[in-house]
């Protein structure tokens, strides 16, 4: 039994580890928004994209993707952002990424990352990864717990 609490302790401890090493790290580093200002913007048109894409054989294939534009407003100069999203939400059927849209619906309330010195040029936050990387902190936190009161009450029947 002892061995089992153990278990859950390491595993909750590697998934929080995971979830900081890379859930952690997402496309923000690579265009290096991180350092950006943070805006509220509102949806004001959402639609799916056409990709024509040719696989290593030579085949073409179609990708569709969210397209989703969006307005903000800096120092009281209003602003247009149009984000296709990541290419992780690029899907081979329509239907995947219709229902996707289904989240980013016109009017939405979202976050947005702004270069403050070209407040032009800005990037919209995945709600969807942020609430990914929560789950794993609450699951690796849940299953620590478990394991830590388990050996707790393990050495307490024992006595």
């Amino acid at each position: 039994m002892k061995i089992l609490f153990f278990f859950l302790i390491v595993l909750g401890s590697i998934l929080f580890i995971f979830n900081i090493m890379f859930l952690g790290q997402d496309d923000e580093v690579d265009c290096g928004c991180f350092e950006w200002e943070n805006s509220n913007a509102v949806i004001i048109n959402n639609s799916v994209s056409v990709q024509r894409m040719v696989d290593e054989n030579g085949n073409n294939y179609i990708l569709y993707g969210p397209d989703i534009e969006y307005e903000y407003i800096v120092n009281d100069i209003k602003y247009t952002g149009k984000n296709s999203l990541q290419y992780k939400t690029f899907n081979k059927e329509k239907t995947v990424v219709e229902k996707y849209l289904i989240n980013y619906y016109v009017n939405k309330k979202i976050q947005i990352h702004y270069d403050k010195n070209y407040p032009e040029t800005s990037y919209m936050i995945n709600d969807d990864e942020n609430k990914i990387k929560f789950q794993f902190y609450i699951v690796s936190i849940i299953l620590c717990l478990t394991g830590i009161i388990g050996i707790i009450f393990n050495k307490k029947l024992r006595k």
